[in-house]
């Protein structure tokens, strides 16, 4: 089992951030072609996700580092040979993560600032008139 906990946690990281990503995606429209859709804010749970996306991170190399005696040569010559490799991955599946939760943000933003100008200018139809 120490062989494959290294990994095992790298793999959870990784879905973990993925999702998180996928998720501020979709909330966000930002595969949709759409110019300006309504986006809801970016959710508590979404940001608080994110940040324990850090910490899934980090603890697959905390634990090799803690359990490396326990696991076996040619398990250990593999996790230090593609070590930067795994770290690489993960740090760019975190930065595209919060770069999905602020494009939501911004777009969810104007959202807010189109509904303000609703309320106080009134909705207008195609020809100028009010709705």
């Amino acid at each position: 089992m120490a062989d494959y906990l290294p990994m095992i946690l790298w793999l959870f990281a990784v879905a973990w951030t993925v999702a998180v990503g996928a998720i501020c995606a979709a909330r966000g429209r930002l595969l949709t072609g759409e110019h300006r859709p309504e986006v809801p804010t970016v959710s508590w749970n979404v940001v608080a996700a994110q940040a324990l996306s850090t910490l899934f991170i980090a603890l697959p190399f905390m634990v090799f580092v803690l359990i490396q005696e326990k696991v076996s040569a040619p398990m250990r010559a593999f996790y230090e040979r593609y070590l930067w490799i795994g770290v690489g991955i993960v740090l760019v599946l975190a930065v595209l993560a919060w770069v999905m939760m602020f494009l939501q943000a911004k777009r969810a933003e104007r959202t807010q600032a189109d509904q303000v100008l609703k309320r106080r200018h009134g909705t207008f139809d195609a020809n100028g008139g009010t709705i």
